[in-house]
């Protein structure tokens, strides 16, 4: 099911992505779903997507990284 997720506050928001890129993550990938109990918002990204040295400030061995921020979550 599709989502669309209205009147976000963009403090939260931006906050969260700003704190990815200054651990020096490039690229993400922002995945939404809605269903009957709750909405809500992931933001994933891989190794890929970010430099080099970047790759310490995160657990070595996922190839998946998924940044689930609570207040994020609770602001949708």
């Amino acid at each position: 099911m599709k989502a669309r997720f209205v009147k976000l506050p963009l403090d939260s928001f931006i906050k969260t992505l700003v704190d990815l890129y200054e651990k020096g993550v490039d690229y993400v990938d922002l995945v939404g779903e809605s269903d009957v109990m709750q909405d809500y918002i992931e933001i994933h990204f891989t190794d890929e997507y970010m430099c080099a040295e970047a790759q310490d400030n995160f657990e070595k061995g996922n190839d998946d990284n998924t940044f689930l921020d609570e207040d994020l979550n609770q602001i949708i």
